[in-house]
């Protein structure tokens, strides 16, 4: 009986040493494997953040920088990652870029990749891109006038940040990377008066629309202010949609507007920006189809990329072109389903892209208090010098 017994606990040792084997060796193996590819690769590209090996192309870009003249850099496409609210995402080719010239050129980078930032100050940045005629808040927290450094690393834009190279100088360009100038007051620059007397002289040519006045006598102009809707929470007035930010959202039901084919329009609302993960989720232009056979989206936008930010307001922006006849179009959010947070939705406008719609909305002796304008509130300051 005790020769069995040291037997089996023989093959009990033989056993738990070849498991202990089996394991390490696995261990092992994928370590050397891991190992052996970040090897290859990291020996495959040259330390960039060492001069002599930096690449020619950003060797040339920094010898046209003038030392000093710049405040900061600001990398197209835009990047801002971290604040689980405003975000913007750019290729790696742009990151890379932006990130090597602020390194060799000591000139700050005014974009930001990280894994927690600050939600008031994204807001701040990425109003910088919205139009002129809204109050950019960071105006206040540049203690310079010098103009600004823009990086364009050659990938595709969206439309605001076009806008903003077309303001700017170009002043080097090579295979992969532009760079311009653009000035303080330019950037910075508050157009919301111009906006009003804008309106009051072209005042009596506009054709009435409804509640409206626009530059054209098209009648394809819908607006939903949602007032029928009563919420604790409204971007104006008390009306505005409410729902779970997972669940869709109707902002716009098939056939309550009626599109022509081939126009190109702008849908824009106002969406609550306030609070973490509130900006999660897409808006949708959907084209509808009367019998029942395949929608299809025919324009969307990520509501966390949207630079038009008033306040805790962000409006998002929608362009689509009907593409069949016989179709009509329905417009909804859509955002995480893990998110059961409420976010609200306000002031729904659809016009065509070539017309601007405005409405009075305060006057005193004849002048222009509170003007809507393409679905922005401009306020005048009446004591302001022309």
């Amino acid at each position: 009986h005790s020769l069995k017994k040291n037997i089996y606990d023989e093959k009990k040792r033989y056993i738990y040493y070849a498991i202990c084997s089996v394991f390490i060796s696995i261990q092992c193996i994928e370590a050397f494997t891991y190992n052996k590819f970040l090897s290859e690769k990291i020996g495959n590209k040259s330390n960039q953040f060492k001069y002599e090996l930096l690449d020619k192309n950003y060797k040339d870009a920094l010898e046209a920088i003038i030392s000093n003249r710049y405040q900061a850099i600001i990398p197209l496409p835009y990047f801002h990652i971290g604040s689980e609210s405003q975000t913007r995402v750019a290729p790696d080719s742009t990151m890379k870029a932006s990130m090597l010239l602020a390194y060799y050129s000591r000139i700050p980078l005014l974009a930001s990749s990280s894994a927690r930032c600050s939600m008031k100050e994204s807001k701040k940045l990425m109003q910088l891109f919205g139009p002129s005629y809204i109050n950019k808040e960071a105006q206040n927290d540049f203690n310079s006038h010098k103009p600004f450094l823009i990086l364009y690393a050659k990938d595709e834009l969206l439309e605001d940040e076009q806008a903003l190279l077309k303001k700017s100088k170009k002043i080097f360009s090579s295979d992969n990377l532009e760079l311009y100038e653009l000035e303080y007051d330019v950037l910075l620059v508050n157009t919301e008066q111009e906006e009003i007397r804008k309106f009051e002289n072209i005042r009596d040519s506009l054709f009435t629309n409804g509640e409206f006045l626009t530059t054209n006598n098209s009648n394809e102009i819908y607006y939903d202010d949602f007032e029928e809707l009563k919420s604790d929470t409204a971007q104006l007035s008390k009306g505005a949609k409410k729902g779970k930010i997972k669940d869709y959202l109707t902002l716009l039901e098939s056939r309550k507007f009626e599109p022509k084919v081939g126009v190109e329009y702008i849908a824009s609302f106002w969406h609550y920006n306030k609070g973490t993960f509130v900006n999660s989720g897409m808006a949708i232009v959907e084209q509808v189809n009367p019998f029942g056979h395949e929608n299809k989206w025919i324009a969307n936008s990520n509501i966390s990329t949207s630079a038009n930010i008033v306040e805790d307001w962000s409006l998002i922006e929608l362009k689509f072109t009907l593409i069949e006849k016989g179709n009509s179009i329905s417009i909804f959010t859509l955002g995480d389903d893990k998110i059961e947070k409420i976010t609200y939705r306000d002031n729904l406008l659809i016009r065509p892209a070539n017309v601007d719609v405005y409405k009075i909305i305060a006057e005193k002796n004849g002048k222009i208090e509170k003007l809507f304008f393409n679905n922005y509130q401009l306020e005048a300051k009446l004591n302001q010098s022309k």
